[in-house]
């Protein structure tokens, strides 16, 4: 089971149990074809991401290509300098609002074909809530 322990706005997030749990599943995903056909100019480093992470399973190619991903979409010089780690704030630290979440999630929805609710994610505030809920709707 993957060790997530989720308290009011706050979630512990054990990485090297998640990063086992994801080489122990089989991540089902788009082909890295279709993904270069929906993410038509996007960096390539997200495609290098999404293809390691696709291969191994490694939280920190998920985590690199969703950085990325949001960097992308928020087109902003702000928030490339910002150093993400679990505890930087969505909002607060990298500017992100409403609708650069709504096309991030609805991305990851089809890139990993997961479900996502909306108000699921009304209590992710950080990076690595994202992460960390991202990693448990895999498994």
């Amino acid at each position: 089971m993957l060790p997530l322990v989720y308290t009011r706005l706050f979630v512990y997030y054990d990485r090297i149990g998640a990063q086992n749990l994801l080489n122990e599943h089989i991540i089902t995903m788009i082909s890295t074809d279709e993904i270069r056909t929906k993410l038509v100019g996007y960096p390539e480093t997200m495609f290098q991401h999404y293809e390691q992470f696709q291969k191994e399973g490694n939280a920190d190619d998920l985590s690199q290509f969703i950085i990325e991903l949001i960097r992308f979409i928020m087109d902003s010089e702000e928030t490339s300098e910002v150093v993400v780690v679990d505890a930087t704030n969505l909002r607060d630290d990298l500017g992100v609002d409403s609708i650069t979440i709504a096309e991030v999630v609805f991305l990851l929805e089809d890139v990993l074909e997961i479900e996502i609710d909306n108000e699921e994610l009304l209590s992710i505030a950080t990076f690595g809530e994202l992460k960390a809920f991202i990693i448990s709707k895999l498994s």
